[in-house]
This record gives C-alpha cells, structure tokens and sequence, in this order.
C-alpha cells in the first residue's frame, strides 16, 4: 500500500507497507529512474505506534531538499531522522523518542518529544544535521498546541495538575507569558489584535502581557469546537439551549460572534436557519459555513458578516450534497474562489464561488458521484469522481471512479487507466512538474502514476508496488 506522499523541493516522499510488517520509504520526481527505495524500517514490538507514519500533523515536514519524520529509531522505540532521498544520506538525529511532533520556526526544525509516556515534553532544535541538534527546553507537562505570529512562537503548557502555562520564543530563550488556573482541553489557538487566544471547552483565553484577566469570554452551555477570525469578529460554534420542538432545554450547535469581550458576545445563527455549523471558513472578509436550514439535515452553504443592529446578515448561499467526502475538505479556497461539494439535478459535484455568483465543475451528460479532493495543476484543476447514471426512482449506481480535470468551464475525464475497471485515483499531490496520484486497479495491487511535465494529459507510468 501507498501512503502519505510528501512534495519536498519538487520530489515527493511516501510510504510503502509491504507484505512483510517492514515499511519502506521511496522517493521519485517523477520518472521511473527516479523512483527507488530510500531505506526500509523494522517495526518494534509497539508496532504500529513505533512505526513509520507519515500521516499526522507533524509527524514529517520538508525542510529544504530534504525530508525529516519520525520511523523506528532501530532500539526498540522511534527516533527522529533526516534524508536527502539516499541510503548514505539517510541519518538518525534523535532517538529513545515514545511521541513526538515537528514544527518549522525561524528556518529551523523544533521537534517536541516524550521520551515515555506522561514523561515532561522537551523541545528539541535542529539545522537537519547530528551536530546542529540540541535539546534547549524541557516543560512539566504536555504541548496541546502551538502557534506562531511573525518572529514569535507560543507554547502552550498542559500540566498535570491541569494548570496551564503560555510560553514564547523568539528562537532564543522561551519566556513564560501567563498562567492559567484550569484547562481541560485547550485548541483552536488564532491571533487577534495580536493577541493569542484559544479555547477551552466553552471558554475564550488570552495572553495579556503583563497578565491580567486572561479569560476572554465564555458560553453557558456546550463546548467551542472550531474558531474563525472573519469581518474584524471571532465566530466560533457552540451549543445554544432552547426549546425546540415544543422540548425544553434542548442543546443546539449554532454560530456565535464575539468581539473579543464578554460584552461583544452574542449568537448570529438560530435553530430556524445555519444549525449544525461546521467548516467556518473565513474568506473575502465574511465567514463561510456549512449548516442546516430549519426542519432539515440536508446541509447548506451559508455566509455571513455576523450580527448587526438591525438583525443577522446571514446568507442561505447554496444548497449541498449529504454524501460520504472521504478524506476531502468540504470548503476549500484555489485562486480566490470558494470551492465547495454541492448538488443539483444530477448528483453531487464540485462547484465554486467569488462571493458573488456560482460556478459550477458539472459537465452535461455526466452524473457524478462521491467526488473527491480538489488539486490545482498547470492552470487545470483534478479531482476524482464516479460517473454515476440513474437505474431508477429509488437507487442511483456509480461506475468508472477516474481522474477528472476542468479548465476554462470544460470539465472531462482526464484518463482512463484500465478500461472498463476503475482505477480508484487517490492522494493527488503536486510537486515541482509533476502531479502524483495512487491508483489501486485490483484489490492489493497499489500503483503511483504521474501527470508528465510537458503534456498535460500524457501519463508516465512507474514501477507498480504490491502489497
């Protein structure tokens, strides 16, 4: 199996699980004499935790040419490594690591490791080579998050007796900022008037300097689940309790705006309009949502500038497509135009906005089905879908899941690799001329195509990897 290719400096990186449990990693820039094997791992006794898994924030980052990702360090837990794509080039940095995630700062790579379980979290600092890398922190308890504002790194601290600190760097020393007295789950750190604020269940903290009152702002009920900065506004969405169908007290996901004060905070959605918020996007100075009109589950696309005066500038913008998106997002944003999954008389398809009007991917003739990602490469844009025709009133049947690409409002298939049989099209990736996608034509045969550099549709086949 193909997994978690990773665009470095116009090559991509990825991972192979082969029949055996040793995992592999591989390298190519899109010709076959440059699709080889970098180096293979042995799995420990706590595989798959100690395993080479490129899929997590974090978990691998490209730095320069080269690549740098935690795999087992050969001493029965994971280590820290960097590779040019070579054997010889191929280096351990940190080993004797139980969990550990990678954060680009200031042109250097900031590794933040547990060396076991519920150990303090240390931060190390590397250049990507063994003598350029050091520990310089070491913290009591867990890192939930952290977030960057121009040449300053925050670092939030979750202590075991659930207290919490707020550290910064400035790529020398880190400097404790503030304290906070109790955080369950703390996440969804933004700026805003240079502030750091996050949340925490169903309340908003702040890193004043000097500390004052850190807390922000809170809700009555629920817990805070995504924050978005749009129109000079927090949104966030949270639980509302209402009546609701003749019950009271009845718990209600809605859109909630703040301007950073406890005063300033109030909802913008209802149970009649935008329930079941998800997705907020911010984009052309308004927040995008995927939400529920009244007395529906199907969702819709919604826009917003938030509350005024004289009532909720909410927007119904597009009605959408209930349907199993994988791994894609729902709201996406390519050359400053939305794009979103929605639906018309034909199945489910990718459409777009500029805030304004509504374009839409959907060719005549073609019904699609379970579209996935959306990837922009050589002015055209690739997705895979099914192309799916109705068999009656009741059912509708997909076939032919393939690579599609549109350009200029004209939307086509752009391959067709294996005749009648679908070839399934997954992990579309750019990197340098290339676009790569995974095909899987049979049901444990796995293989890694690219889009050629020079002719849009030519397809450059490379070595076939089985499981």
């Amino acid at each position: 199996q193909i997994l978690n290719p990773i665009d470095v400096d116009g090559r991509i990186f990825f991972v192979v699980n082969q029949v055996d449990p040793e995992q592999a990693l591989w390298v190519s820039d899109g010709t076959e004499e440059g699709t080889y094997l970098v180096r293979s791992f042995e799995p420990t006794d706590y595989y798959p935790y100690y395993s080479l898994d490129m899929s997590g924030q974090g978990s691998a980052v490209a730095f320069g040419s080269d690549l740098l990702f935690f795999a087992p360090d050969g001493f029965g837990k994971k280590g820290l490594w960097r590779t040019d794509g070579t054997g010889d080039g191929t280096e351990l940095l940190i080993p004797d690591i139980h969990h550990g995630k990678l954060v680009i700062f200031n042109n250097e790579v900031y590794a933040l490791v547990q060396d076991t379980q519920g150990a303090p979290m240390k931060i190390w600092e590397t250049d990507g080579t063994v003598s350029g890398t050091r520990m310089v922190q070491e913290f009591g308890g867990s890192i939930p998050f952290t977030a960057q504002n121009g040449t300053v790194m925050y670092v939030l601290i979750l202590l075991p007796d659930n207290s919490g600190e707020l550290w910064k760097t400035n790529g020398d020393l880190f400097i404790k900022v503030n304290t906070f007295p109790y955080l369950e789950n703390p996440k969804n750190p933004v700026f805003f008037n240079n502030l750091l604020y996050f949340s925490d269940q169903n309340a908003v903290w702040k890193s004043n300097e000097p500390p004052a009152t850190n807390l922000a702002f809170f809700v009555d009920s629920g817990s805070i689940r995504e924050m978005a900065i749009a129109n000079n506004l927090f949104f966030f969405n949270a639980n509302i309790s209402i009546e609701y169908h003749g019950l009271p007290d009845q718990s209600i996901d809605v859109v909630w705006q703040s301007t950073g004060t406890q005063a300033g905070t109030k909802s913008v959605t209802s149970t009649a309009n935008g329930r079941k918020p998800e997705f907020l996007t911010p984009f052309q100075n308004e927040l995008y949502f995927i939400g529920s009109p009244a007395m529906s589950n199907s969702p819709s696309l919604y826009k917003t500038k938030g509350r005024v005066t004289t009532g909720s500038s909410l927007i119904e913008f597009d009605s959408m497509q209930l349907v199993d998106l994988r791994a894609v997002e729902y709201l996406k944003i390519i050359n400053k135009r939305l794009y979103y999954i929605g639906t018309g008389p034909y199945g489910a398809f990718w459409k777009s906005t500029d805030g304004t009007s509504i374009r839409s991917l959907w060719t005549s003739g073609h019904n699609y089905g379970y579209p996935g990602d959306l990837i922009p490469f050589k002015g055209a844009l690739f997705f895979s879908a099914c192309d799916s025709y109705w068999v009656d009133f009741t059912r509708v049947e997909y076939t032919n899941n393939e690579l599609w690409t549109s350009k200029n409002g004209v939307t086509h298939q752009a391959l067709d690799l294996y005749g009648a049989d679908s070839s399934y099209p997954d992990q579309l990736t750019v990197s340098g001329e290339h676009m790569f996608f995974t095909t899987q034509p049979t049901q444990n045969r796995y293989e890694l195509w690219a889009l050629g550099p020079i002719v849009l549709d030519q397809a450059v086949y490379l070595p076939a990897v089985i499981r």
